[in-house]
């Protein structure tokens, strides 16, 4: 729009410019020239947008501008494609760093075969922890009484030692702790 304006602008200067140099020149054989080449420069002006299409210039920057904002788009889609890539990758790393170390914490309780943590979506907070594990082989003490226990009341018991670990270590409430035992 300003581009219009700006035209319309350039001959009406150049219309009262031709008008007082037509005032100006003296009658006689000087004002058919003068005339002429006013005439001249009128035509020039009016189809310089023109010659300017043919040029590129108008087409160019249009073009320069269409091909920016494309650009710009693709660069902006692709930046939130890598920033969500890296999210997801500092969560996978995350999880395993908080599955070696659950390991590292429980390791005097169980052997454990596997540790999975699920973090919040959008978030580096724990969601929820699972596990696989199998008790350790203690030495059998046999200077010490204890009362005799099923299967299930051991297992129960392991697992619950399991869950108050993992929930002091990590803030954890039981309910979001979820353990499989492998034998006992």
């Amino acid at each position: 729009m300003s581009f219009l304006y700006e035209y319309v602008k350039g001959i009406a200067v150049f219309l009262i410019f031709s008008a007082f140099a037509e005032i100006i020149v003296p009658s006689g054989n000087y004002r058919a020239y003068v005339k002429s080449v006013i005439g001249f420069l009128l035509i020039i002006i009016i189809l310089t947008p023109i010659f300017n299409i043919f040029k590129g210039n108008i087409l160019n920057n249009l073009f320069d501008s269409v091909e920016y904002k494309f650009d710009k788009n693709i660069m902006e889609k692709e930046s939130e494609f890598y920033d969500d890539k890296q999210k997801e990758i500092m969560r996978d790393e995350f999880s395993k760093n908080l599955e070696k170390q659950a390991e590292k914490v429980l390791e005097n309780l169980c052997v454990v075969s596997e540790a999975k943590f699920i973090l919040k979506r959008d978030d580096f907070d724990i969601e929820r922890a699972e596990f696989i594990v199998e008790p350790k082989e203690d030495e059998k003490n046999f200077f010490r009484i204890e009362k005799m226990k099923t299967d299930e009341e051991k297992n129960n018991e392991f697992t619950e030692n399991i869950k108050k670990v993992i929930s002091n270590f990590y803030n954890l409430p039981f309910d979001n702790i979820h353990i499989i035992v492998r034998k006992i």
